[in-house]
């Protein structure tokens, strides 16, 4: 019973926030879509409540719904952080063979420590 005294107590504020827009409108010719829209928006306003009860069958619970998005969003950057391993591991494999081929003593073991030398030849301009 409690929330039907909330609904009428809403109802009522929006009523009366409704008649003040509609008593400081800009123009009278305005006036019959303004009482439309607002018409439509009380309606809406009422039956909220009515079909929330009666649309839906009970199973719905806020905290399942969070939990169902935290997982997937999980699973999401799981998969994400697993990719960028991937690429990570064939862009150092394409420049690891990138440099083998080349010939220039590439050695995996001290990758880390040497780094990867690119020379650029001066250009002249002419």
């Amino acid at each position: 019973m409690q929330w039907l005294y909330r609904l009428i107590g809403q109802a009522g504020i929006f009523l009366i926030c409704a008649q003040t827009v509609v008593h400081f409108r800009p123009k009278e010719s305005y006036d019959k879509y303004l009482k439309l829209l607002l018409s439509v928006m009380l309606l809406v306003q009422l039956l909220q409540p009515v079909l929330t009860v009666f649309g839906s069958d009970g199973d719905w619970n806020a905290e399942e719904q969070v939990a169902g998005f935290t997982e997937e969003l999980q699973t999401v950057l799981n998969l994400a952080a697993r990719q960028t391993e991937q690429t990570e591991e064939e862009i150092g494999n394409m420049a690891a063979t990138e440099v083998e081929e080349t010939g220039d003593g590439y050695d995996p073991e001290n990758a880390e420590t040497e780094g990867i030398c690119v020379e650029i030849a001066p250009v002249r301009l002419e």
